[in-house]
């Protein structure tokens, strides 16, 4: 019995470690700070994540172009074009 439930228990921790971590929206709104683009039959929710990562990503972008030549802080309630806007001024 004692070995029964070790062996349960085992197999239950494995499965749940190996269950990948990203749903496919996370896994597009990750994307899309990189290089990838989605793919012709990617899932409703993966495009909706690479959406919302590439509107992130370009504000970050743009606060990083705000900072670095001077202009004025234009979204200071955004914290990705806050973010973008501080590192932009750090790399003048």
């Amino acid at each position: 019995m004692n070995i029964l439930t070790m062996c349960v228990f085992l197999l239950s921790a494995l499965f749940f470690t190996s269950c990948d971590e990203f749903s496919p929206n996370d896994q597009g709104y990750d994307d899309a700070w990189g290089d990838k683009k989605p793919g012709l039959f990617s899932s409703s929710s993966y495009k909706r994540g690479f959406e919302q990562g590439q509107a992130d990503a370009d504000m970050y972008d743009m606060g990083c172009y705000d900072g670095y030549n001077e202009n004025p802080c234009a979204y200071p309630h955004d914290p990705f074009y806050m973010d973008g806007f501080k590192q932009g001024k750090r790399n003048r």
